[in-house]
C-alpha cells in the first residue's frame, strides 16, 4: 500500500508539472465579455506547438515517473532479500541452539570463526547494550528517512541505490527483533579477530556503509579526472 500511494502521487505530481511546467497555459472560457478578452484563441501554429510540447513533456515525466517505480521495485526487494535471509538465519538459531550455545562442527576453522547464540540489546556489534528502545526508534527513523530520500532515486547512483537497499533491509531486519524479541536483537556470527559477534542484518548495514564510502571515492575520482588541477603562475618576485 505503501508503494502504491508513492507511485500514484509521484504520477499525479508529474502530471502536473508537465502541464505546467511547460508553459501550458489553458483558459476555461464562460460565458462574458471580460472572461473572453482574457482568453483570446491561440493561432493553429501555437496549439500545435504547445500540443507537441505537451505530448513531449508528458512522456519525459512518464519516463522518470516509470524509472521511480524500477527504482523502489529494486529498494524493496533488496531489502526484502535481507530480511528474509536475515530472518531465517536467526530462527534457525533460535529453534537449534540454546542461549550461549556455540557450534563449529569443521575444526579447521573451529579457532577462526562460530556460530552461536547471543541476544544484545544495544547497537549493530553488541555496542552500546543499553539503548534497546532508543536503537528501535531509531531503525524506525532511519527506515523512513532513506524511503522518503530515495524519491529522488532517479538522481542517485547505482551504487547507492544498492547500498540505500542494504541498510534499509538490516535496519527493518533487527527492528523485527526489537518488536518481537524484547528489544533483543538475535546474534550468531563471531569471528576471532574481531571482538563483537552481529548478524546478517548487521552484516547488511556495514556492507552498504562500504558501499557507499565507494561512491564517494569513485566521485572523488571522476571530478579529479574532469576538472584537472591548475597551477597558479609565480610571479617574479617568487622567483
Amino acid at each position: 500500500m505503501t508503494l502504491l500511494g508513492v507511485c500514484l502521487f509521484q504520477l499525479l505530481r508529474y502530471r502536473s508539472l508537465a502541464l505546467s511546467g511547460l508553459g501550458m497555459t489553458y483558459c476555461v472560457r464562460h460565458s462574458g465579455a471580460a472572461l473572453a478578452a482574457a482568453c483570446p484563441p491561440a493561432s493553429p501554429g501555437e496549439a500545435g506547438a504547445g500540443a507537441s510540447e505537451a505530448r513531449e513533456g508528458i512522456g519525459r515525466y512518464g519516463r522518470i515517473f516509470l524509472l521511480k517505480v524500477r527504482n523502489y521495485i529494486l529498494l524493496i526487494f533488496l531489502a526484502g532479500v535481507v530480511v528474509v535471509l536475515d530472518q531465517l538465519t536467526k530462527q534457525l538459531v533460535r529453534t537449534q541452539l540454546a542461549p550461549g550455545e556455540i557450534w563449529m562442527p569443521i575444526a579447521a576453522i573451529r579457532p577462526y570463526m562460530h556460530i552461536g547464540y547471543w541476544t544484545n540489546t544495544g547497537a549493530a556489534f553488541s555496542m552500546f547494550r543499553q539503548g534497546g528502545l532508543l536503537f528501535a526508534i531509531l531503525a524506525i527513523v532511519v527506515s523512513a528517512a532513506i524511503i522518503y530520500y530515495y524519491r529522488n532515486s532517479e538522481n542517485i547512483d547505482w551504487l547507492v541505490r544498492i547500498a540505500l537497499g542494504l541498510q534499509l533491509g538490516g535496519a527493518l531486519g533487527n527492528l523485527l527483533d526489537r518488536l518481537t524479541h524484547g528489544l533483543a536483537v538475535t546474534d550468531f556470527i563471531w569471528f576471532g579477530f574481531f571482538p563483537a559477534v552481529f548478524n546478517l542484518a548487521d552484516a547488511a548495514i556495514s556492507l552498504g556503509v562500504f558501499l557507499l564510502l565507494l561512491d564517494v571515492l569513485v566521485e572523488f575520482i571522476r571530478i579529479r579526472k574532469t576538472q584537472p588541477v591548475t597551477l597558479a603562475p609565480i610571479s617574479p618576485e617568487k622567483a
